[in-house]
């Protein structure tokens, strides 16, 4: 079985107390790639450590709005 990986967004600065991120959308499905228990890889800008202290290897989604 092969995994295929697509960019869906790119993750924007955390907002409110919770700790929610925005994303900007780049999938023509975001319906489809941001339902609640959809877990996302994450990658991180260049010249900066992969997946350092408080970068996550993956997100899920808890909710949409």
């Amino acid at each position: 079985m092969s995994t295929t990986q697509v960019v869906v967004g790119r993750t924007g600065r955390p907002h409110g107390i919770r700790g929610e991120l925005s994303v900007e959308p780049r999938t023509d499905e975001p319906t489809r790639r941001f339902v609640v228990g959809a877990v996302l890889a994450t990658e991180t800008p260049r010249g900066t450590p992969p997946h350092g202290p408080g970068r996550p290897a993956a997100l899920t989604v808890a909710g949409v709005r």
